[in-house]
Parts: structure tokens; C-alpha cells; sequence
């Protein structure tokens, strides 16, 4: 058991360092009669985020702790007429910090797997302009969605950038940002993997015109479909293996050429027919590595344990604007950047654990707030 005192430094050590990462630019309005500063504001939301509770919860615990501490109306008050703008200005200011540390430790002179996704937030309200509709989930089927990508390396799992999207929102556009700001800390993207999602034209086309390698599986539609008959008559074994493959050059929709791959194993019920997995890429495909470049598409699912883990972190509210719960989205991917970074920096405080886990950076987190400077 760590002694008070012990406890006490690295309560410290933990509020520097988030504070030096953290603080600056936080986005709340700030006039001449302000009561209290946006670090205190920040406090609030960050202990909220620390216990699992409402930030309107965390603020009233945090009273029986600290004095001086805002209620949640006045940090909902302070953040509300922020733009979405202001915003992302301060979370790519800190991010950009911390990926910064993170390339200057060297992490990144190597070619980087990454991975393009979309993750959804449910919301219970309708006066969400910025609500995306989705799929039917816990009784609500609106959702606040943000695309980001990430490393998929093992070890290395930042997430480089983030983008809040709306109904009206150009994912190809999305994609187009997030590989350009990727591209700042990564000399060389080694390959990309996305979801059927990402199936179409103009994303191909754009994959193409960027010479970024990527694997995406193809949405089965009627003409996949056609073709993954003809790719049952026609495949190739794969040596010492049970599976096999059939590869077609492909026009999607007319616009975008690709290479479309069909892997087909075995099926567990040796009554079905065998399972086939269909994927477009610009790689070069042959009988050498088509097993190496199927079995690469599995690390995809990376960046879905990443959102899994971010989910433990994102602040929870009752608040309708969209800016607070933007801003409780984006801190959660900052946190989880910031938990990656330590675990490579492992200063004195992280090194007395084996393994630093974020529930043990949540549980510092709560610490540090709630000691009084």
C-alpha cells in the first residue's frame, strides 16, 4: 500500500501533467466578472469523467470535497456559447501536443498500419440539429457521430484525428482530412483498413490518387453476389492451406477501378458452402500473400477496442447543446491519447504498477482534483 505522502506527490505529478496537456485553450468564455477560472471548469468535467458520474452529479460531490468548485449550470453556462469551431481548435491544440511528444520519441519513423472508422453516441433528444439518425439502439436511434482514424499497431494505439460529422456531412471529405492531418506525424501510412462503409467511388478514387495502400470489403450487392458464383467455379488453392481465392478487376460504378479479392475457407457445417470474403484493395495481390493481406484486415478491429475503451472515459450530461457534448466527446479521445502516451513515457507515478490500466488513470485523475492546492 502506497503511503499518504507517496499518494500526495503523485497526486500532484498526475494534476501537472494533465494540466500542462489539458488546460490550455479550454474553450469557455471567459469575461472581467468570471468567478471562476476554465481550469476549474475543466476540473469539474474531468472528475465527473473520473467517477462515471453526470457532470451535474460530479459537481455537487466535488462541493462536499473542494470549496470553490462551479456547479454544472455554470460550467454548461461557460461552454455553451462556444462554437464547434472553437471547439476542435482546442482539441487539435492538444492533441497536436501530445502526438508531438509521441513523434519525438520516435514512435512513428516506422510505416504505420491505420484504420478509418465512424463511431455513434446516443442521444435521447430530437433538438440536435447535428444528430445523426442510425441504427435503433437502447430505445433511440439518434446518435452523435464523430469519424476519426487511428494506429492499429500494437502498442501504438493514438488516434490521430477526429472529426464530428452531421447529416449533412461528405465522408469522403472526412477521409480526405483525417489521412492529411495522419500524414503530419506518419511519414508512411503502410496500409489502411476500413469498413464496408467506405465501399464507393470517390473514397476508392481518392485512396488511388493518394497512393495509400487500404483494404475495405466490398458491400454484397447483386453484382458481388454474381461474381462470388463465378469465383466458387474458378478459385485457386492456396498451398498447404484448406483455403483458396479468385481475384477480378472491378469498375465501381462506373468511375472507380479496383481489384476485387475473394477468399474463400471452409465453412465449420460441412454442409454449407464455403465462406467467402470479399475485399477491394489496390495491393498487389497473388497466391504469396492473399492469405497475409486477408488475415491483416482482422487488426481493423483495433480502432472498435479503441472506441470500446474511449467509451469509459466520455463525459455524461443532461445538456442539449451540441458544444458540451462535443466537447465530453472529444476530451474522451484526448484521455485515451494521453493514457497511451503514459504508458510509453511511464514516469515515477505509472512505473509503481505492472500494468497501468485506465481505470488507474481515472482513479489518479479523481485523486488530483479532489486535492486542494
Amino acid at each position: 500500500m502506497l503511503s499518504i505522502a507517496y499518494n500526495k506527490r503523485i497526486g500532484k505529478e498526475v494534476k501537472k501533467s494533465i494540466r500542462k496537456r489539458l488546460n490550455t485553450g479550454f474553450p469557455a468564455t471567459n469575461r472581467y466578472n468570471s468567478c471562476y477560472k476554465p481550469s476549474e471548469l475543466l476540473d469539474v468535467a474531468m472528475f465527473s469523467i473520473a467517477r462515471d458520474y453526470f457532470v451535474e452529479e460530479g459537481s455537487e460531490t466535488l462541493k462536499r470535497i473542494r470549496k470553490n468548485v462551479p456547479d454544472a449550470d455554470t460550467v454548461f453556462y461557460r461552454v455553451k456559447p462556444t462554437s464547434t469551431n472553437q471547439v476542435m481548435s482546442y482539441f487539435e491544440n492538444v492533441n497536436e501536443r501530445i502526438l508531438t511528444t509521441a513523434k519525438n520519441l520516435g514512435l512513428f519513423n516506422k510505416p504505420c498500419k491505420c484504420a478509418i472508422d465512424w463511431h455513434d453516441k446516443m442521444v435521447y433528444t430530437k433538438k440536435l440539429r447535428q444528430a445523426v439518425r442510425t441504427k435503433s439502439k437502447n430505445g433511440t436511434d439518434y446518435a452523435l457521430r464523430y469519424a476519426s482514424i487511428e494506429s492499429v499497431e500494437s502498442n501504438l494505439r493514438f488516434t490521430f484525428h477526429a472529426i464530428p460529422c452531421t447529416p449533412f456531412t461528405d465522408m469522403c471529405d472526412v477521409v480526405h482530412k483525417l489521412i492529411l492531418k495522419t500524414q503530419e506525424y506518419v511519414p508512411n501510412i503502410s496500409l489502411l483498413l476500413m469498413d464496408r462503409g467506405f465501399f464507393n467511388a470517390r473514397v476508392i478514387n481518392l485512396l488511388n490518387n493518394l497512393n495509400i495502400p487500404f483494404v475495405i470489403p466490398a458491400v454484397k450487392n447483386r453484382k458481388i453476389a454474381a461474381l462470388i458464383r463465378t469465383a466458387r467455379w474458378n478459385r485457386s488453392p492456396i498451398p498447404n492451406t484448406s483455403d483458396s481465392f479468385y481475384l477480378v478487376d472491378y469498375l465501381l460504378a462506373e468511375q472507380a477501378k479496383t481489384r476485387l479479392v475473394f477468399y474463400f475457407r471452409p465453412s465449420k457445417d460441412p454442409t454449407e458452402l464455403d465462406e467467402c470474403f470479399v475485399f477491394s484493395t489496390n495491393l498487389s495481390i497473388n497466391i504469396g500473400n492473399v492469405k497475409k493481406v486477408a488475415e491483416e484486415y482482422r487488426t481493423r478491429w483495433g480502432i472498435e477496442t479503441g472506441y470500446r475503451i474511449k467509451e469509459r472515459v466520455v463525459g455524461k450530461t443532461c445538456s442539449r447543446s451540441y458544444a458540451v457534448r462535443l466537447l465530453l466527446l472529444l476530451l474522451s479521445v484526448l484521455l485515451y491519447n494521453l493514457w497511451t502516451l503514459l504508458k510509453i513515457l511511464r514516469p515515477d507515478w505509472v512505473s509503481v504498477y505492472k500494468r497501468f490500466t485506465l481505470n488507474k488513470l481515472k482513479d489518479w485523475l479523481r485523486r488530483s482534483i479532489e486535492v486542494v492546492e
